[in-house]
């Protein structure tokens, strides 16, 4: 199975006091800040309240699966500890969760005859380096986990990630500092990997090793330059944020742009039917405009002058001779002679 996540939150954010650092700003720096004005909240703060939320439920199930088991019900026990595990690599967990998880796997293994090999292995997957509790689990059961433990490899994944735009690598839900940490290990079937940035961004991951170290992150920055001159874009689902950028410069991030419909009065949406009519059917009106013409349409436009001219100076000389002969008949003649009688 491979997933790939890439959100800031399950649900949007519309606080007023989310703060992002600029690459540019030391991860010291940031968390200094942070800790003088509280009234800011960085991405991180966010993600572990949101761990806190998620808890709750898984919390309920774990009691009600204990609750079975000390009664004897190891069937309705087992319903309430496979729901846990199924949700192991969903999200992320805080740490009492992943302990919940882990000891979840665990039990299915004790109750689990058949399948209990297959359960361990999901436990050491999860959590490799999980210590038994010598009054839950008898030495049996830990020696098949020391056994096992011994016989699983992992792999190592070195992520070239840019060490001041990274805060948190965040693997089964365990958190690593990276800028502590050059190496990680994977399990080759099966693992969440999340990358935590207050740069502005958390993308998770779920494969296999391979399909992890192979992966191209998507790494957006959104904020750049320095106090002076800077770039801004658009956080997915926040609403409204500051930038810290050195010396503890705080910029107001531009508020994003939206495209809210617009409502017309009953009025106004009646004097313009005929006008959206026109707009519906856009190619019925076509105005041609400044077209250049070619040599035929010249040579027809100056064969219609010359026939225009030929017709006005055919007129002219048929009015001309009609007058002449006018004259000719209205006038008489006076003789110069007598007639002799």
């Amino acid at each position: 199975m491979f997933i790939i996540l890439f959100f800031l939150f399950s649900e949007n954010l519309f606080a007023d006091d989310f703060l992002i650092r600029s690459p540019q700003v030391y991860k010291e720096e940031f968390t200094n800040f942070l800790n003088i004005n509280p009234q800011y909240k960085s991405i991180e703060q966010n993600w572990r309240e949101q761990l806190d939320k998620n808890s709750k439920q898984l919390e309920k199930k774990y009691i009600k699966a204990k609750f079975e088991l000390l009664n004897g019900s190891a069937k309705t026990a087992e319903q309430f500890f496979k729901q846990i595990v199924e949700q192991a690599y969903n999200q992320d967990w805080k740490e009492s969760d992943r302990k919940i998880i882990v000891l979840s796997h665990l039990r299915l293994a004790q109750i689990d005859n058949i399948n209990w090999e297959t359960w361990l292995q999901k436990a050491f997957e999860f959590e490799a380096n999980f210590t038994l509790d010598n009054n839950i689990f008898p030495p049996p059961f830990q020696q098949k986990w020391l056994k096992l433990r011994d016989t699983k490899t992992t792999t190592k994944w070195q992520p070239q990630l840019p060490i001041n735009l990274i805060d948190k690598v965040v693997i089964n839900s365990k958190v690593f500092n990276y800028q502590l940490y050059s190496s990680y290990s994977l399990n080759d079937s099966n693992n969440r990997v999340t990358i935590i940035s207050n740069c502005g961004f958390i993308e998770s991951l779920t494969g296999s090793a391979l399909q992890i170290r192979n992966h191209q992150w998507t790494l957006p920055r959104y904020a750049q330059g320095s106090c002076s001159d800077h770039q801004i874009l658009p956080i997915p689902n926040i609403s409204t944020f500051k930038v810290l950028y050195p010396q503890q410069c705080v910029i107001v991030a531009p508020s994003p742009i939206r495209n809210l419909p617009l409502k017309l009065s009953p009025d106004i949406t009646e004097n313009n039917k005929e006008r959206n009519s026109e707009l519906q059917e856009p190619f019925k009106k076509v105005v041609v405009k400044d077209l250049p013409q070619t040599e035929s349409s010249s040579l027809i436009k100056n064969k219609w002058l010359w026939m225009g001219v030929s017709l006005l100076a055919g007129y002219y000389i048929y009015n001309h001779n009609n007058k002449q002969r006018e004259t000719q008949v209205d006038v008489q003649v006076k003789p110069t002679h007598r007639k002799d009688d």
